[in-house]
């Protein structure tokens, strides 16, 4: 690992509950890096009862560890460990994920182009080697409507698929985007601290798309750039019940915080519908 003498090239946050296969799957393709020496890895145990914690101890002594006794959510963990964290580049990666062996030195490179980068996303590829929506618009009507539409109607994702809340195409060149997915960001560190990072009112969900508003509010460049590809193996199966309904009240908590009443009204009215209905829903 990194010289503890010198300032790693970046820092790695991630994040694991009860996940210890995949855990060990994303250490070892990190100790594999071509710039491995140059990392610092930070895992936040997220009070696990699966044998990670061991896992870490016996095969990964390199990874520094921190162990909650209980579990929070995805974002308060992820600052748990960003405030370890000694690089001028903060990487967030998911457990469940795998990285090429050039990988991150070929995303650093490609930073070095954007000086007014904020936050950046790269290539990701899912476990059957599709190319993951990875980005996305800011949550507006339109936006929210019209990723329910192309979700069902795949054939109109060619002609709207940079306006919708999920990207659906433009993997294959530099963009703006108004987010990137928490599983693979990067963000610079003083940019991170200065925002307060990842909102703890968000135990999970949308917590990606409001620190990617609050970096852009900052006058920062969100940027998707096609390198630096890994592998994400979250699982494709539908969206259980209370996840969608967890997903449905950080938006509408996104909606309440950001938009004014005086903006983006028919949102506001909207996220406001769904988040009622998630009360609805949890009474019932």
């Amino acid at each position: 690992m990194s010289d503890p003498e010198r300032k790693p090239d970046v820092s790695t946050v991630i994040v694991n509950t009860n996940t210890r296969d995949w855990l060990e799957g994303c250490l070892n393709s990190l100790e594999a890096a071509d710039n491995y020496e140059s990392l610092q890895v930070i895992v936040v145990e997220n009070a696990s009862t699966d044998g990670s914690r061991e896992l870490l101890a016996e095969r990964f002594p390199w990874a520094q560890s921190i162990h909650l006794e209980k579990t929070i959510g995805f974002g308060p963990a992820n600052n748990v460990g960003a405030r370890e964290a000694k690089s001028d580049i903060l990487l967030f990666l998911n457990q469940d994920t795998v990285v090429e062996p050039d990988s991150l030195r070929l995303f650093l490179e490609a930073l070095d182009d954007h000086p007014n980068w904020g936050a950046a996303g790269g290539i990701i590829f899912d476990g059957d080697d599709e190319r993951e929506c990875s980005t996305g618009s800011y949550p507006t009507m339109a936006s929210l409507v019209l990723n329910r539409l192309l979700i069902t109607i795949p054939f109109l994702r060619p002609l709207f698929g940079l306006s919708a809340f999920q990207h659906w195409k433009g993997y294959d060149r530099i963009r703006h985007v108004g987010w990137v997915t928490g599983a693979y960001l990067w963000i610079r560190r003083d940019l991170f601290e200065t925002i307060g990072g990842f909102d703890e009112a968000i135990f999970l969900y949308c917590e990606d798309v409001d620190l990617c508003y609050r970096v852009t509010e900052r006058g920062y460049d969100c940027l998707y750039l096609p390198a630096g590809p890994i592998v994400h193996h979250r699982n494709k199966a539908p969206v259980p019940r209370e996840r969608k309904m967890m997903q449905r009240e950080y938006l509408a908590y996104f909606g309440r915080k950001h938009y004014q009443l005086s903006r983006y009204t028919l949102t506001r009215a909207l996220l406001w519908f769904l988040a009622r209905n998630v009360k609805n829903e949890r009474a019932n």
